[in-house]
């Protein structure tokens, strides 16, 4: 990535004479030295007499003037910065922003080794975690940051925070980087289907790979590019982002999952509660009453099962999208260690297809309704002595036989 500021990169391309950005700009060829036309002609004409040999203002190399010739390249980059002045500014300032977002919370430094609590997903130093967190009375550790408690040692070290650390802070390793992916890039396409020149930059508008002829063609007019690395760079840091999402989401729908195994235990318990009470009391009647009792168990499964059923396709459903965040996050730490020309092929499906969690966040949730036990608790008893008073009738041959 970036990083410095507008006039840093502005000083690059300043006249060594006037100290603004170039106008015109112009290169010696004996020497290679660059300045402004107007700023160097005014030199040369104030310190040279009749008759003497023109020199460079900086390293005083004599300098014919049939060799000072425009230098187009450097004016055209001079033209894009004045163009695109406020976008590079904002380009930077996202850069450093960023940077800063990857700072330790307790030492306010660049993370060194840094670890991911498992648990809750906050990271830290893996230092800064040993020596500032603190213990809970069964051994573990309270994050620093949520103060959730977390088992000895529930922490992981978090590689690709730690790959994106150095990214930032030393882009020296871009070559290197380069040269172990070169192998793996030559495997992938390097050149433009359409103009089959060299793919070497990306699209930010229509976030496709291109070539420079693309860049200037009218599909592309006014479109923002990015350098393969620095867009890889920014892909990944989507990506990981996106992790970090699914990591905090995936801990939510394990901890639901849990709760609801929980809440499934509960209302299985309490229907053997309830089936026992129901059973003790009907103990009480004679063989008559049989047939009363075998209805309320069926009138309590009635009750009962329907719910349960719910709660275990809920179950169902959490555990298919506990897969499916296993899934997505799987490739996506596939996608932050592949090389850039890797990272970036297919990138709107790849986003599309793992990056969205609107669907798994949908309709999450854990079944905590209790059905109505009034019914089976209450003085069932002599609701049903009451309605078997026609049955029981003196001279009912049928009911003095039950009887």
């Amino acid at each position: 990535m970036a990083c410095g500021t507008i006039e840093n990169l502005s000083d690059g391309l300043s006249c060594p004479l006037c100290h603004h950005i170039f106008k015109d700009p112009v290169t010696l060829q004996s020497c290679g030295h660059n300045f402004c036309r107007t700023c160097l002609q005014r030199q040369q004409k104030s310190g040279v007499t009749e008759g003497q040999d023109k020199t460079c203002p900086v390293c005083k190399k004599i300098c014919p003037a049939h060799l000072c010739i425009p230098n187009i390249t450097m004016s055209d980059l001079v033209g894009r910065i004045k163009e695109n002045r406020e976008d590079i500014r904002q380009m930077l300032k996202a850069s450093q922003d960023f940077s800063d977002q990857l700072a330790c919370s307790l030492c306010c430094e660049t993370f060194r080794d840094p670890v991911s609590l498992q648990t809750c997903g906050h990271s830290f130093c893996h230092e800064c975690l040993q020596k500032k967190a603190r213990s809970t009375n069964q051994g573990g550790t309270l994050c620093p940051t949520c103060n959730q408690a977390c088992p000895k040692k529930s922490y992981v070290h978090d590689h690709v925070l730690g790959s994106l650390v150095k990214r930032i802070n030393r882009p020296g390793n871009r070559d290197q980087e380069q040269g172990r992916e070169e192998g793996q890039e030559q495997k992938l396409v390097r050149e433009c289907d359409k103009h089959k020149e060299r793919i070497s930059l990306f699209c930010l508008y229509d976030q496709t790979l291109c070539c420079l002829v693309c860049r200037d063609s009218f599909q592309h007019e006014q479109h923002k590019f990015l350098p393969l690395a620095e867009a890889s760079d920014l892909i990944k840091v989507v990506v990981y982002v996106n992790v970090q999402k699914q990591l905090m989401l995936m801990n939510k729908v394990t901890n639901m999952s849990d709760d609801q195994e929980e809440r499934m235990t509960e209302h299985k318990t309490n229907k053997v509660q309830v089936s026992e009470h129901i059973t003790k009391e009907f103990e009480k009647l004679h063989k008559f009453l049989e047939d009363a009792k075998n209805d309320q168990l069926q009138q309590l499964d009635v009750t009962y099962d329907p719910l349960l059923k719910k709660m275990e396709e809920n179950k169902e459903t959490l555990r298919k999208k506990q897969k499916l965040l296993e899934t997505n996050l799987e490739e996506c730490q596939k996608k932050l260690v592949d090389s850039d020309i890797g990272a970036l092929q297919d990138i709107r499906e790849f986003l599309s297809q793992h990056c969205k969690m609107g669907q798994i966040e949908e309709n999450l949730t854990v079944i905590k309704e209790k059905p109505e036990t009034g019914l089976f608790k209450g003085p069932f008893q002599y609701y049903t002595w009451k309605r078997m008073l026609s049955v029981l009738q003196p001279g009912n041959s049928e009911c003095s036989s039950a009887v």
